[in-house]
């Protein structure tokens, strides 16, 4: 049973997928950490401007990409379909 939950942590997978996960923790724990110094500095005006940039932000931003990464995934999603049907008629 050891040995192989010490092989199940020295998988690539494993230790990419932790590597992941922490390095997202860490920047959670960064960010409430400085969300406490910067709610001293600024206002509740600084806070909803901020708000509101975001929001036009999330807005623009698909705009501006033009969809890439969707036109992206779908290219991938159509390739696989192609490779799918090619390999069903070898069978």
């Amino acid at each position: 049973m050891q040995k192989s939950l010490i092989s199940f942590f020295q998988s690539k997978f494993v230790r990419n997928v932790i590597l992941v996960a922490s390095g997202t923790a860490g920047a959670r724990a960064i960010t409430m950490a400085f969300s406490l110094i910067i709610t001293k500095l600024y206002g509740p005006e600084a806070f909803e401007l901020l708000g509101a940039f975001v929001t036009v932000l999330a807005i623009v931003m698909p705009i501006a990409a033009l969809s890439y990464p969707v036109a992206m995934f779908f290219n991938a999603m159509q390739q696989w379909l192609i490779r799918k049907k090619q390999f069903k008629l070898v069978l």
